[in-house]
């Protein structure tokens, strides 16, 4: 059984991302990583959402 990533996990790596996408437009590659990511939990998204809304 595979564990659960955290709240707090979630939130530090969707501020990562944010701060990734600000720089400009990500690489395809990139991209893709990070609809993966967002797409793996419903948590995360609301996460990016917050971290964009707080940057």
């Amino acid at each position: 059984m595979t564990e659960r990533e955290s709240a707090a996990d979630i939130e530090a790596r969707a501020a990562r991302w944010v701060v990734r996408v600000d720089q400009g437009e990500l690489p395809a590659e990139e991209a893709a990583e990070l609809e993966a990511w967002l797409a793996g939990d419903p948590r995360r998204r609301g996460a990016f959402v917050r971290a964009q809304a707080g940057w």
